[in-house]
């Protein structure tokens, strides 16, 4: 009986976690439409920049020009170093998966080898291939939910860089609009 309880309270976890793991992905997915709405803005402001620029020599000094370059690479480094440090919890939980494999295939070979009856030994395959099951799906939701982990990391610097430019250019764009009228 305790063991089916203690079953029913993983299950709780495991559908929990799934349950945060599909918000974690569809903030992401949010935040790359909006980086993704907001990229041709930016590309827009800085091509007619650069068209200005190719006018009148005076504009190849415009801030934004210099800034183009520099803030890809920054968004670009910021990004790995997210995905490496949210590696982290991966990498451990692949090594503990690793061992508890490891543990089940011990057992396993030794009732293989000291096998006291046919049934015991039917017994123990059937427990390693019911832990390996158990294993093997907990260890599918700890991916899953380092992937996400992962992938919003690694998404976190590109989308704020995306959006500051937009916002910034667009009120550089609405301060010149006021000039005119």
């Amino acid at each position: 009986m305790p063991r089916s309880k203690s079953r029913i309270r993983q299950t709780r976890r495991d559908l929990a976690s799934l349950q945060r793991m599909s918000v974690s992905l569809a903030r992401t997915a949010a935040d790359a439409m909006a980086a993704g709405n907001a990229a041709p803005q930016t590309i827009a402001h800085r091509s007619k920049i650069l068209h200005d620029a190719l006018r009148t020599p005076a504009q190849w000094h415009h801030p934004e020009i210099a800034r183009m370059s520099a803030e890809k690479v920054s968004a670009a480094l910021n990004a790995n170093a997210a995905a490496f440090t949210a590696m982290a919890p991966l990498q451990s939980g692949l090594a503990a998966w690793m061992s508890g494999q490891q543990a089940l295939v011990f057992a396993l070979g030794r009732s293989l080898f000291l096998p006291p009856s046919p049934v015991r030994l039917w017994e123990a395959q059937w427990r390693y291939a019911e832990r390996s099951a158990a294993l093997a799906w907990s260890m599918w939701i700890r991916l899953a939910g380092n992937w996400t982990r992962i992938a919003a990391a690694t998404a976190a610097p590109v989308h704020r860089v995306a959006i500051a430019n937009a916002q910034r250019l667009g009120k550089a764009d609405r301060a010149r609009l006021k000039l005119v009228e």
